[in-house]
């Protein structure tokens, strides 16, 4: 993979110790799932302390929004370090050997492709080459938009300079072009609150678990537990692992 360090990071704002559920177990399936790799995670004291010295000068900042936080500091530790950014609501299906070498060595760069309409790529799961053209273009983008801003203007910002640059950079757009790709719509992907989490795993479910399709699931920590049943999807899915 390039020039890639096989670093996994993982980011909870408020603590470990403190995080839900969900996060113990994405935590815990990042580091069953891939033993060669360095699983770092970090909260909010402690993620500056990778960059050292060097600290970008939009992480030095205190007045970012915490959602907008954590998307400058994936594309900073990517540009910086490499590896694999996850979400804390991210379970490992599949160890990454297995099948990110094919989707990330062209390019230097994967994310799930198009989540809607409206998203070239999902940010809940990347990867980067450290230094890799992809990754610094978006990086040099995501400092700039920042540069003179207290406020993002959409929700989506991060994507929205994604589709940018894929538009303005010939190399960038050519990287992004190269198959394969991976959907990034998927039958395990939940927003806030999704019912069926809480619901038995349905016959389709049990079988795409046993084929072991995707590789990785999209939780969410958005959910009152007081609904669910026992032995519910929630549940399975937080403990699956890769037969």
């Amino acid at each position: 993979m390039l020039n890639a360090t096989k670093n996994i990071w993982l980011f909870w704002s408020q603590g470990w110790e403190e995080a839900p559920r969900v996060a113990q177990a994405a935590r815990a399936s990042w580091q069953d799932n891939n033993p060669g790799w360095s699983c770092r995670t970090l909260t909010r004291a402690t993620a500056l302390e990778a960059f050292g010295a060097q600290l970008p000068p939009t992480l030095a900042r205190h007045d970012l929004p915490l959602e907008a936080y954590s998307d400058v500091l994936r594309i900073e530790l990517l540009a910086r370090f490499g590896g694999v950014w996850a979400d804390a609501t991210t379970i490992c299906a599949k160890p990454l050997d297995a099948w990110l070498p094919e989707h990330g060595t062209q390019r230097g760069f994967f994310a799930f492709n198009r989540p809607g309409p409206d998203r070239m790529i999902a940010s809940w799961f990347l990867y980067a080459a450290a230094g890799s053209h992809m990754i610094m273009q978006l990086r040099d983008a995501v400092r700039a938009y920042w540069e003179n801003r207290q406020e993002r203007d959409n929700y989506f910002w991060l994507h929205n300079l994604f589709a940018e640059l894929y538009e303005a950079d010939p190399e960038f757009r050519a990287h992004w072009d190269t198959p394969p790709h991976i959907t990034a719509r998927q039958p395990f992907h939940f927003g806030p609150n999704a019912p069926r989490l809480d619901l038995p795993p349905t016959t389709a479910d049990c079988e795409l678990l046993k084929n072991n399709t995707w590789p990785v699931f999209k939780l969410t920590h958005k959910r009152d537990e007081t609904r669910q049943t026992d032995a519910c999807l929630f549940d399975i899915l937080c403990a699956h692992r890769p037969a």
